[in-house]
């Protein structure tokens, strides 16, 4: 964390100046990885990233027949009330 080294507050009316106390800047964030640290990344990176990638878009393909069952028969012109089993379902 970067700290300022003086911050100053005014005074009250006495012609005095008391220093603040330091604080932590929540915007400012330095990140410091040791070399094995990088290492873990960089593993991660290459091993988990693509098994996730696979398995969010079989998850989408996965639903896609379950959304296609859903709205069989619909017609988008006319308006009806759902079935009861398209109001569980949709």
């Amino acid at each position: 964390m970067r700290f300022p080294t003086i911050r100053r507050c005014p005074g009250e009316g006495d012609g005095k100046k008391e220093l603040a106390p330091p604080f932590r800047n929540p915007f400012v964030h330095d990140l410091r990885f040791t070399p094995l640290e990088k290492a873990k990344i960089a593993l991660m990176t290459v091993t988990l990233f693509p098994i996730r990638l696979f398995l969010a878009a079989f998850m989408m393909l996965l639903a896609w027949p379950f959304a296609f069952i859903a709205s069989v028969g619909r017609n988008k012109m006319v308006v009806e009330p759902q079935s009861l089993w398209r109001k569980y379902v949709c």
